[in-house]
């Protein structure tokens, strides 16, 4: 906790995250691992399917209320995040 008695909202944020995805992998074979960027605000979501190792699925970024995130799906053919990719919507 800060000196105002409330906790850090970037901490707050990666618990609440990690959470949810844990939740989510609860059973399942093929498991969500959550990467958090706190200097940018983004959370990267990959995925690891047993033993072939992890695969880049999206980036989140926080905007200020856990219900509002921006949206950029991996682009395997560009090596990128595409926020443009309307594909998913």
């Amino acid at each position: 906790m800060n000196s105002v008695g409330q906790q850090n909202p970037t901490r707050l944020i990666k618990s609440e995250v990690s959470h949810i995805i844990g939740a989510y992998n609860k059973g399942k074979e093929n498991k969500y691992v959550p990467r958090f960027q706190a200097s940018k605000r983004f959370l990267f979501l990959d995925r690891k399917d047993g033993s072939q190792g992890t695969c880049k699925i999206c980036r989140l970024k926080y905007k200020r209320k856990m219900d509002n995130w921006e949206f950029a799906i991996y682009k395997y053919n560009a090596s990128a995040y595409s926020p443009d990719e309307t594909y998913f919507m």
